[in-house]
């Protein structure tokens, strides 16, 4: 093929048991859950990139696409990546921009789940008449899921509800 594409395999993690602090031993794994991955990236004119073995898919992919980069003779950092995040305030924008979406026809009618949670919303009596919890937006869609982490310099995933609700009330003032 003339794409690039990720092969990417589970393997056994390897269990590092140590006689002493000096002396560390690899054991193979004995309980369920010990898989890894390992990722063999494919590039049209280069040799395939094999990762190391991660916990995580996409960390096996990430080191594979790290090592092909410097295989074609670029350099890659994290601090690369940081330099490109946006702004608090670029955040909230693409946020509000986000739910705007969110909120558009096109989206109400295809996405099944939102569509329930806009017509609990519209049946509410009282003070939360057509009020849509910002947890079930960040709950329910991963863009403003990961924008309302950006926000939060939380990287909890079961703590979907705290950084959802500061930046909505970020937005509210807006």
């Amino acid at each position: 093929k003339d794409s690039l594409r990720y092969e990417t395999e589970k393997v056994a993690l390897p269990v590092q048991a140590s006689v002493s602090p000096a002396v560390p031993l690899l054991i193979p794994p004995t309980s369920a859950g010990s898989n890894g991955f390992r990722s063999t990236l494919y590039m049209p004119g280069y040799d395939p990139v094999v990762s190391g073995i991660f916990s995580k898919k996409k960390e096996a992919e990430q080191d594979a696409a790290a090592k092909a980069l410097l295989q074609m003779g670029k350099s890659f950092s994290p601090s690369d990546s940081v330099s490109r995040q946006r702004s608090p305030e670029e955040n909230l924008r693409a946020l509000a921009e986000r739910i705007e979406i969110l909120f558009s026809e096109k989206s109400i009618t295809t996405n099944l789940p939102l569509k329930e949670h806009f017509k609990a919303a519209i049946k509410q009596k009282g003070d939360r008449h057509g009020f849509v919890p910002a947890t079930a937006l960040a709950a329910l869609d991963t863009k403003v899921n990961s924008i309302c982490k950006c926000l939060q310099m939380n990287s909890e995933p079961n703590l979907v509800s705290t950084s959802a609700c500061a930046p909505a009330s970020a937005l509210a003032a807006l």
